[in-house]
């Protein structure tokens, strides 16, 4: 569509290829007139500047689309004004932004006592609040200038500066009486409103230039697909359209009417557009507009069903939204052709997730199709890119990979699926943000953290010149572990203090210098034991470097004067620390556009204290505001973007993602300091309203398929969430009542992966499904995982053997429940409890628990053919090598805390010295085997003794899996070397608090003699960590019973067949061991045995109802999450313990 104006010739449609054709067609005019001149095309953002680039030559007769500039308005208008041709102002007249944000905070941090300030209280006292502050002031002061120009003349006008009028609009009296306006309009009038004032403001300049004749060089602007033009913007562009020089082509993603009524409608989606429809109404009013329609086409077909409703919803085409519905998917959140679909998703990750599996799916069907799709046809546009990015880069970085199978070559390739994501902050992303951070932290004057040096070397900026290939960081990084320092503080001698960096450096040049004999005796310095010399060389070096360049930025900020020599000097010690090679063009653009904001504070004075904190607060804000990209734009793959400079790009298939209740539209500024949000005006737009025109906009740019999405759960709080008002309006609009749920996890049941399902956007490639659903441990892996027929649940009723480990078990009867929930959720079950990795000064039982065993490994190994005498210095001589190769590795204390915990350990080990001799003895001939497992669970024959899985009669399809450590054999008899905690027999008048876990530590010992007493094989554990109720070491554990093949082969295969019953059980073994030391064991009960028990049913249940709390505070916090758990907890099992946990007590050998 395209109307022709007396100044101004507008051109709107609702297809971004017809605004590329008039614009080509505009311009290859222009060149035949003037070749020599380039046309000027004005954009939003760079992403509309890629895909012109892209696309014009396209539409251009020629094919080529050469000698047109792209520029921002902002820089386009003060280019006009600073010309020689205008002769109006020259350049460096002109303020900059972080020149404004520089001159208020300094007007603040010297006027903060001011009487018109004091209801701020102490908000002044702090130079990081006045940095904010002034960050926020010098915005709106912006905003004030652009769309209320009537405040400007009316300060101006109190100032006796001459000012021009361009409002009628005037606060008056209303505004005096709001101490917020007066307090900015004071800032506002002593720092910009000075007669004769050096510089001025762009939003100033351009509206004094208002009452000026413009006169300038033939100039040519094609304004394309701007929006939201303030007052000030429009005014100026009319007033240079004036000049017959100057011609301009304004391009509007636009329906073109200008009904300014629409915001009235209340029940259609049409008064999303109100900033388009009010862009246009202000364009119309100075303009003489034809209008002429087209009919819009996709490939010379119409849009499908689906994608015409929704456009005419937002076109207000139906008079009533609720009638007029498109056919819907039930019982899908989808139109019947699937071009529209409303997702709920259970978080981000699935949400984009099942977007990749989605435009897999849908490249595999077009190719069976031999249609025409690649991946550039697929756009991703999220509301919010920091929540985003991790899902993002996790998927699309190899999470999922896209299949290629070329059957003629008998072969299948899978790569990451290729993707552009745009829109990132520096400060979220670059090396270089990073780095600078790091730097300042090393800049305080007292001193700095190892760990904050750490991270210094790691970076590629800062040793990227110094290191060579044959050193890396992680030998820097382990050289400086080995030095044994901890900081750095320059308040200190480093001479007199072996824990400074310094210090600890000067030690290791002196070690690579002199001999270790030599360094003691006439330096007096420890020497550093080391690999490589270079590694000692470059790590100086590097230190050096830092080191100089830190002492210059202090020299800097002690000055507390920002002046050019001063900052050059600054940026000398920066360019001194950072390696910005010629080749590596964006971190040297990144620092340049950093710099260039640093600049824009000279002859800024802050005191030194402060001045650090405000670099850093600067570096943020600089970082923050520089936006870098992965992949190539538009040519790289999938695009991914954020909504708003994306919204009007074409492409086949639009997802919009994080449409979600509190995450879209967002919420008007409404802090007191924004006074047009104190005093509106008629034609304001709030931030609410200009998010839904950016989403109106972005509903027409799918052609064939529109995914709108948002996170409905937030499984780890247990909330729900709505979708947003405005999704909310869409799916009422057609008729959508409940969006398509997406699956917890992507090997759900619920992909079955019907027609219908597949149109919805339910389906996963991932493999695991088949895993999940077959239950078959000697099926293979699926060739293509790619295939939807392979995966289809047909396919995975396959015959085989279900395969149980005794792990399983062994979780089973400790917690049922628990473990059944972790199951059917498809959860990792551990076996042991992870702990944060802390600074080493001493060593807690994990660790302890885990040297020990690497001793012991080494204990065993000799046990059965050392014919000396298991003593301390047997022990340590084994011990010193663990010990020494875990100091290297920063798991062990240094200095003296390293002498204590050696000692610990050695005193662990020479109190079990007599039952080492004993074993010694015992196994002498006997063959040794690291391991021993029955069933392949993937060991080598090398290490392990294998035996074939255990199989039960009564259960043909089930066969049980497991492995042992540190077995010795000899004479037919298996002795299995069990080196974790066992508890003594419960002995009679024990209390309860004696034992930690007495069955839970037992039924690892217990259920290993079972499954080779259940073969036939005789057993005997010898313990190393048990102790009788008299502290005394035991050193072997029996289990006996009568017929035990038989009765082992029952006890396993009852365990397994409640295991593998469908229904959640319950059984606390903590309660049942408090239980079993109050009834079972006082001198004057009788003997305990499963009919006892049994008896005892009443009290169990009495006594579990009493002790609630204590069993509740066992519960794992998935149990506590079941919903049914207080029914268990009203009806206790103790069947479970007569069946489960009797047997322990019953066949333990005395």
């Amino acid at each position: 569509m395209l109307e022709q104006p007396l100044s101004i010739t507008y051109h709107h449609s609702l297809a971004l290829s017809d605004l590329a054709t008039s614009l080509q067609t505009s311009i290859h005019g222009e060149q035949k007139q003037s070749p020599l001149r380039s046309p000027i095309v004005v954009i939003p953002n760079t992403n509309i500047e890629r895909w012109l680039k892209i696309n014009l030559p396209k539409i251009a007769p020629s094919k080529m689309a050469l000698n047109i500039r792209y520029v921002f308005l902002e820089k386009i208008l003060e280019e006009i004004l600073t010309s020689k041709e205008t002769d109006l102002i020259p350049r460096d007249h002109l303020y900059r932004h972080g020149e404004i944000e520089s001159l208020i905070f300094q007007y603040l941090s010297k006027n903060k006592s001011l009487a018109e300030f004091s209801f701020l209280g102490s908000y002044l006292n702090s130079p990081n609040r006045i940095f904010y502050l002034a960050s926020k002031l010098a915005n709106y002061f912006k905003d004030y200038e652009l769309n209320r120009a009537s405040w400007i003349h009316s300060w101006a006008l109190e100032k006796e500066v001459p000012f021009p009028n361009s409002s009628k609009s005037d606060l008056g009296i209303e505004g005096e009486s709001n101490e917020y306006y007066t307090f900015e309009k004071k800032i506002y009038s002593e720092i910009f409103l000075k007669k004769n004032a050096p510089k001025i403001s762009l939003g100033q300049f351009l509206l004094r230039s208002l009452s000026r004749k413009f006169d300038s060089q033939p100039i040519s602007l094609h304004l394309f697909c701007l929006a939201n033009l303030s007052d000030t913007y429009l005014k100026y562009l009319h007033h240079l359209s004036a000049s017959p020089h100057v011609t301009i082509h304004f391009y509007q993603f636009h329906t073109g009417t200008t009904d300014l009524q629409i915001k009235h409608l209340v029940d259609s989606p049409v008064r999303w557009s109100l900033p388009q429809v009010t862009l246009a109404n202000s364009l119309c009013s100075f303009t003489d507009t034809k209008k002429e329609n087209t009919e819009l086409q996709v490939n010379g077909s119409k849009f499908p069903e689906g994608i015409c409703s929704l456009r005419d919803l937002l076109q207000g085409k139906r008079e009533n939204v609720l009638t007029g519905h498109p056919s819907l998917l039930d019982p899908f959140g989808a139109t019947m052709d699937a071009s529209v679909r409303i997702w709920n998703a259970p978080s981000e990750y699935r949400e984009v997730e099942t977007v990749a599996n989605d435009i897999i799916y849908k490249m595999n069907l077009a190719n069976q199709n031999s249609e025409d799709l690649s991946l550039l046809d697929f756009s991703i546009l999220v509301t919010d890119i920091d929540t985003y990015r991790s899902a993002i880069e996790w998927v699309f970085s190899g999470g999922i990979l896209i299949e290629t199978n070329y059957p003629n070559q008998n072969r299948i390739e899978r790569q990451k699926i290729p993707f552009s994501l745009v829109d990132l902050k520096a400060s979220d992303a670059s090396p270089l943000y990073r780095a600078i951070c790091d730097f300042w932290d090393l800049c305080r004057n007292d001193g700095f953290k190892y760990h904050e040096f750490e991270k210094m070397i790691r970076s590629p900026l800062v040793n990227g010149n110094i290191l060579d290939e044959n050193v890396d960081a992680s030998e820097l990084e382990l050289l400086l572990a080995n030095l044994g320092v901890a900081y750095e503080d320059d308040r200190i001698d480093s001479l007199e203090d072996p824990f400074q960096i310094s210090n600890g450096i000067r030690r290791a040049v002196f070690s690579s210098t002199f001999s270790e004999e030599a360094a003691e005796k006439n330096i007096h310095f420890t020497s550093v034991n080391f690999q490589k010399e270079e590694t000692i060389i470059q790590l100086t070096e590097i230190w050096v470097k830092i080191n100089h360049a830190r002492k210059k930025v202090i020299d800097f900020l002690s000055k507390q004067n920002w002046d050019r020599e001063n900052l050059e000097s600054l940026r000398a010690a920066l360019e001194s620390v950072f390696v910005l090679d010629s080749e590596d063009f964006e971190n040297r653009k990144q620092f340049h556009q950093f710099w260039d904001l640093l600049l824009q504070w000279e002859e800024t004075q802050i005191d030194s204290v402060h001045g650090l904190e405000i670099l850093k607060l600067i570096t943020d804000q600089a970082f923050a505001g520089i936006s870098i990209r992965k992949g190539d734009y538009l040519t790289g793959g999938v695009t991914i973007s954020l909504l708003q400079p994306m919204r009007p790009l074409p492409f086949k298939h639009v997802y919009i993602l994080g449409l979600g209740e509190g995450k879209f539209p967002g919420t008007s500024d409404t802090s007191r300091l924004n006074l047009r949000f104190t005093f509106p005006e008629e034609w304001d737009l709030n931030r609410k309203q200009i998010q839904e025109s950016l989403l109106w906009e972005t509903l027409f740019s799918a052609t064939s398929s529109l995914t709108l999405s948002y996170v409905g759960k937030n499984t780890k709080e247990d909330k729900v969430f709505e979708p947003c008002s405005s999704l909310y309006e869409i799916m009422q609009g057609l008729g959508i009542s409940q969006a398509t749920e997406l699956p917890l996890v992507s090997y759900s049941k619920f992909y079955d992966h019907t027609e219908n399902s597949l149109k919805a956007g339910l389906v996963s490639y991932d493999y695991s499904r088949y895993w999940v659903g077959n239950q078959n441990s000697k099926s293979s892996v699926l060739k293509e995982f790619q295939n939807i027929k392979l995966l289809n649940s047909e396919s995975k009723q396959l015959t085989g053997r279900r395969k149980v480990t005794l792990h399983e078990l062994i979780s089973f009867i400790k917690d049922p429940l628990d473990t059944f929930l972790k199951r059917k959720l498809g959860m990792y079950m551990a076996t042991e409890n992870e702990q944060s990795k802390e600074e080493i000064f001493t060593l807690d039982s994990l660790q302890s628990s885990r040297l020990q065993k690497l001793v012991y490994a080494e204990i065993f190994k000799e046990l059965a053919i050392y014919e000396g005498e298991w003593n301390r210095e047997k022990i340590n001589s084994l011990l010193s090598p663990i010990i020494q190769k875990e100091k290297q590795s920063a798991r062990f204390p240094s200095e003296v805390y390293s002498v204590l915990e050696t000692e610990n350990i050695l005193q662990h080990f020479e109190s079990r010295g007599s039952i080492l001799n004993e074993w010694a003895k015992l196994l002498k001939g006997a063959t040794y085997y690291p391991y021993l497992s029955f069933g392949d669970t993937g060991l080598s024959k090398e290490v392990c003794m294998k035996f074939p899985a255990i199989l039960f009669p009564t259960l043909p399809n089930v066969s049980l899996f497991f492995e042992c450590e540190h077995i010795f054999k000899k004479d037919g008899i298996f002795y299995l070397m069990y080196t974790k905690r066992v508890e003594g027999d419960v002995s009679p008048n024990s209390a309860f608090a004696e034992y930690n876990d007495y069955f839970g530590n037992m039924l690892t010992p217990f259920l290993t003699w079972a499954a080779f007493s259940m073969n036939g094989i005789p057993l005997n554990i010898l313990t190393t960590n048990m102790k009788a109720k008299d502290k005394e070491v035991l050193s072997s554990l029996n289990f006996q019973v009568t017929d035990g093949q038989v009765a082992t082969k029952a006890y396993l295969t009852k365990a397994i067949e409640t295991f593998l019953i469908e229904t959640p059980q319950f059984f606390s073994r903590i309660t049942y061991l408090n239980f079993f030391c109050k009834h079972f064991n006082s001198g004057t009960s009788h003997p305990f045995s499963e009919a006892s028990l049994l008896e005892k049913e009443s009290h169990w249940k009495e006594f579990q109802s009493e002790e609630s709390d204590l069993l509740y505070s066992h519960l794992t916090e998935i149990s506590k999450l079941y919903p049914k758990t207080n029914e268990f907890l009203i009806h206790p099992n103790i069947s479970f313990a007569i069946n489960f946990y009797a047997p322990i007590s019953l066949w333990r050998k005395k």
